[in-house]
């Protein structure tokens, strides 16, 4: 184990014990250019309270990083292979997770900026999370009960999205990011159960449909037809500008 105080500028740690681990107790490890390949039943990286980790242009091997709460971890430039769980303050720039979950638990805070690839996130109720930059995504999990900003991120590869602790009333703002797409009828629609809980530039799915009206049939009085919608549009007092939607033969002087 490397445990308390340990600082280089340049550093190779490679252990190949059956119980390999790196335990950050109250003091700081900093490492720059370094390989840490951990192997054994116990191969883990744990900063505990008070302790620091802060690693650059970096390559991490472990089962898991563990961050307790008070504890710190610093990354940039940094590729790791292995479980992330956060319980205290985790900031990474340009971080590559290869594999495994990043996990951010009650109480903890979480930085992520630059360019990121990463393959599974979650971010549970009572976490603080800014998410930017990531171009690369696999499944996302947010709980409503967090407080997150997410802004900036290539989302056209996100496989899964599950929102937790759900309410009425409760929504998470997903619309300034790139979802490979402007039409908000799409990216909703990929959202699928969860929409409702999501905003998109501060819209709802409800006020985006109810701003939305669609004509199948222009020759009649009732529900579809042109007369109707128009009828409909004349009483929209939503905020959104409304828009008909046509989806029918044109004959004659039908839109006379």
């Amino acid at each position: 184990s490397l445990l308390a105080h340990y600082t280089e500028d340049s550093v190779a740690f490679v252990s190949n014990l059956h119980s390999s681990n790196i335990q950050v107790n109250g003091g700081t490890v900093s490492l720059r250019n370094a390989a840490i390949a951990l192997t054994g039943e116990k191969n883990y990286i744990q900063v505990r309270e008070l302790g620091s980790l802060w690693a650059e242009s970096t390559t991490i091997q472990a089962a898991y990083l563990q961050v307790d709460a008070s504890g710190s971890v610093s990354l940039r430039d940094v590729s790791m292979l292995g479980d992330v769980v956060c319980a205290g303050s985790l900031a990474a720039d340009n971080f590559v997770h290869q594999g495994g979950s990043l996990t951010v638990l009650e109480g903890a805070t979480l930085s992520l900026d630059g360019d990121s690839a990463l393959s599974n996130l979650t971010v549970q109720s009572g976490a603080i999370a800014s998410i930017s930059g990531i171009r690369s995504l696999n499944t996302l999990t947010l709980s409503l009960g967090a407080s997150v900003e997410i802004s900036g991120n290539d989302f056209t590869s996100l496989a899964s999205l599950v929102l937790t602790d759900v309410s009425d009333g409760s929504y998470v703002e997903l619309g300034y990011n790139d979802w490979g797409t402007m039409d908000k009828d799409e990216i909703f629609a990929r959202l699928g159960e969860y929409a409702p809980y999501v905003t998109l530039d501060g819209i709802t799915v409800a006020e985006w449909n109810a701003s939305r009206f669609y004509v199948n049939n222009l020759n009649t009085s009732g529900a579809g037809s042109l007369a109707y919608a128009i009828s409909q549009v004349n009483a929209y007092s939503g905020n959104l500008k409304p828009t008909i939607f046509i989806d029918a033969a044109l004959s004659g002087s039908t839109l006379n």
